[in-house]
């Protein structure tokens, strides 16, 4: 059984648009990256209910993202 709280789906909204920006920008810029990042944010929200996994799953990804991108994928 799914155990909503009001933090878990606000956390959820913001980390889906983030991950709606990212995948906004991978299209417009043709960043298969930022594309795959994207979805898999907009995504993952849906499956993981806890507030603190999901804000640290965000950042991971995000980091993990701005690393890559950096080096040049």
């Amino acid at each position: 059984m799914m155990n909503f709280s009001f933090s878990s789906l606000v956390a959820s909204l913001m980390v889906s648009g983030v991950g709606f920006v990212f995948f906004k920008v991978g299209r417009k810029k043709m960043k298969p990256l930022f594309l795959i990042f994207g979805i898999v944010m907009m995504v993952y929200p849906y499956f993981i209910t806890n507030f603190l996994w999901m804000v640290g799953i965000a950042i991971g990804l995000s980091s993990i993202l701005y690393w890559l991108s950096k080096m040049g994928y």
